[in-house]
């Protein structure tokens, strides 16, 4: 119930990064709750519910810090005897064995599903990115993302942040399962490289 009075306690002049990731991530799920009925499970469930939610661990971290000042402020103002997110973290997300990611490689039927699994993988590009390639975007060595693809539209020019817009080096082998893919489906200019239908 104190929570919003005391995040604006504890962050002083709020910014809109806080506020949003309170209002979004906080708010909703936690809701007006006292600060009393607060404790460390509840918190922990909180943010393995948001990891497990695909959230970006900068997003579920920034979260963790916002929750952690709340209650830090919360003591300081007597409001608590102690921080339940003291030694709270979230479950980390469980790795794929090297071993396990060759067979799930192996096991790609198509050239096509090959290089997507690559190009996601190990150059990390978001899936947006990826399905938003032309042939104009393929350098001969380096991938530049420039377009996205959204609900199967193109749209060009359009990405995240303005820092998204990157060269990304393609490795050699890579290079040319990538040069085969477009020339054994003819494409070419603003042909998206990775279509359905292919």
């Amino acid at each position: 119930m104190l929570c919003a009075a005391v995040l604006a306690h504890a962050c002083g002049d709020i910014d809109d990064a806080n506020l949003r990731d309170f209002a979004h991530y906080v708010q909703p799920k936690l809701g007006d709750k006292p600060l009393s009925e607060f404790n460390k499970f509840l918190l922990t469930t909180r943010l393995n519910a948001m990891a497990a939610a695909n959230l970006s661990k900068p997003v579920v971290q920034r979260t963790k810090t916002l929750l952690s000042s709340i209650f830090i402020e919360a003591v300081d103002l007597g409001f608590l005897p102690s921080n339940p997110m003291t030694k709270c973290k979230p479950t980390p997300k469980p790795v794929i064995e090297v071993e396990d990611v060759r067979r799930l490689y192996n096991a790609i039927p198509s050239l096509r599903d090959r290089l997507i699994f690559r190009i996601g993988v190990f150059l990390g590009p978001r899936a947006s990115e990826l399905f938003g390639f032309t042939v104009n975007d393929w350098k001969g060595d380096v991938l530049e993302i420039r377009n996205t693809a959204y609900n199967g539209t193109l749209r060009k020019a359009k990405v995240k942040t303005d820092g998204s817009r990157r060269t990304v080096p393609v490795p050699p082998d890579m290079r040319a399962m990538l040069k085969h893919w477009i020339e054994q489906n003819g494409l070419s200019g603003d042909d998206l490289i990775f279509c359905r239908g292919q």
